[in-house]
């Protein structure tokens, strides 16, 4: 059976329980994106190693930590050059639209995220 390759380097993972556990873990150790930016990359490496490609996702935590840090109170992502971080695509924009600005008028690719906003609609 062939599958299509999803966009999201994380949905690449085809466990659950390995994405759950590995964000867990790290959000645990880097509790803020602060603690991340002052971790050592090799330190982070053990914590994401089983999501693999570590220098991507590596890059894509301190451009992501980065501009939460220097953007506090205004942090916001897009396809827009200004709104732009390395490493976050389609599915986490469209997540943080969701979940962090609670806008329910987005429209998905995602069907898992596609069923959530359904679902909020529906409430």
């Amino acid at each position: 059976m062939t599958t299509r390759p999803s966009r999201s380097p994380l949905t690449q993972v085809s466990s659950w329980d390995v994405k759950h556990n590995t964000i867990s873990a790290f959000f645990a150790k880097y509790p803020t994106p602060s603690h991340a930016l002052r971790a050592k990359p090799d330190d982070v490496l053990a914590v994401i190693r089983p999501l693999g490609l570590f220098p991507t996702r590596f890059r894509s935590l301190v451009e992501v930590s980065t501009k939460m840090v220097s953007d506090v109170g205004a942090f916001d992502v897009g396809h827009e050059p200004d709104k732009k971080v390395y490493g976050v695509g389609e599915f986490g924009i469209d997540s943080f639209r969701v979940f962090c600005r609670g806008d329910m008028s987005v429209t998905p690719a995602d069907k898992t995220l596609q069923s959530f906003v359904s679902w909020q609609k529906r409430r």
